[in-house]
């Protein structure tokens, strides 16, 4: 339960970005914009697909609520892309060519959003991720941002709280070789120094 509203909160948070991003695009021109959501709708990961909606749909109507005369209305459409990188390419590619959303709220997983990064840049769709913590996500893409902590602004802070908070002697690192796992470590490593100084192993 813990997990499901803390994805809540990050949907609201991301709604929130958008707004203050991007105010332009909700003024103006027809009476509707549209916002796409897309994340894990369906499959083992639909509870936090599910979370992300009710955040999502929570702000946006409290926006739509108290919207001023000339500012449009938001209207959000779902997506699933099942936390599948493939699924979530091809709805980038949908969303960015064929849709007329004006930005993107997701993707829940670090693979689904790098993998539907690139796309969104190409076509310059705005997209806001409450979850994805990798670096290589939004480095070097313009159009991709984030409410969360990196891995590397992660790792970085446990160093400091092992070091000077829990006043640790020794520091044992274990981390997935994928993407999240490494940039952890990188953060954690970089911090060397810092260990060493405090007498730290």
């Amino acid at each position: 339960m813990k997990k499901v509203l803390s994805w809540l909160l990050l949907a609201v948070f991301a709604v929130a970005q958008l707004f203050v991003l991007a105010p332009r695009l909700f003024t103006g021109g027809e009476d509707t914009a549209q916002i796409a959501l897309v994340g894990p709708m369906s499959g083992p990961d639909a509870a936090l697909g599910a979370a992300m909606m009710a955040g999502a749909e929570l702000l946006v109507e409290r926006a739509n609520a108290t919207r001023a005369p000339d500012s449009k209305r938001i209207e959000i459409i779902v997506r699933d892309d099942a936390n599948d990188p493939v699924k979530a390419r091809e709805i980038a590619f949908d969303l960015a060519e064929k849709s007329a959303v004006v930005a993107v709220l997701g993707h829940l997983t670090d693979k689904t959003s790098a993998a539907a990064g690139p796309i969104y840049k190409e076509k310059g769709l705005s997209v806001v991720t409450g979850a994805s913590g990798t670096p290589a996500v939004t480095a070097g893409n313009s159009w991709y941002f984030r409410v969360g902590l990196t891995t590397a602004h992660q790792g970085v802070f446990l160093t400091h709280y092992m070091a000077r908070v829990l006043a640790k002697q020794q520091l044992i690192v274990i981390h997935s070789e994928d993407d999240y796992g490494r940039s952890l470590w990188t953060a954690v490593d970089y911090e060397q120094s810092f260990i060493k100084r405090l007498g730290i192993s």
